[in-house]
């Protein structure tokens, strides 16, 4: 059965733990004359403490990844919720900008009707309008022109 330490041994030995957790030769040989217990039992002692210090720091490192991870999880959560209402944006503003397309398409339908040509169908009957070195220049650059059906009439710039 173990014995219990007395309580001014006790404190002998967490003095001498927190001055160095390890132990020399010449520091066990004072805590046998300080405290009265034999070499094992302190070097027994100091073995537990070690091994508490280690689970005890352990455990804060548990805690600290814990909380890093729950603080990444609700970040990320918040994230995707953001992702997904953007995505619902862009659905919206897909459909809202498919159902323009077709109007757009309509009215060009009834403006292709009106001259007796089909513009959906024959894109090829568009030109531009001018071909000054200015309307070029923006075609290189990407800037868009107008376009006018062929035989509409003379354009000049």
């Amino acid at each position: 059965m173990a014995i219990r330490f007395e309580e001014y041994q006790i404190d002998i030995l967490i003095t001498a733990f927190e001055e160095s957790d390890r132990l020399t030769r010449q520091k066990k040989i004072e805590l046998v004359s300080a405290t009265g217990l034999d070499v094992e039992q302190i070097t027994s002692w100091f073995n537990r403490r070690r091994a508490q210090k280690r689970d005890k720091q352990s455990r804060v490192d548990l805690k600290r990844c814990k909380a890093e991870l729950e603080q990444a999880l609700h970040e990320s959560k918040e994230r995707e919720a953001k992702l997904n209402q953007e995505l619902e944006q862009s659905k919206r503003r897909e459909v809202e900008l498919g159902d323009e397309i077709e109007l757009l398409k309509q009215q060009l339908r009834i403006v292709g009707g009106d001259l007796g040509i089909d513009p959906i169908l024959s894109p090829e009957r568009f030109i531009p309008t001018c071909m000054s070195s200015t309307c070029e220049r923006n075609r290189i650059q990407g800037i868009y022109y107008d376009t006018r059906v062929v035989g509409l009439g003379n354009h000049q710039e």
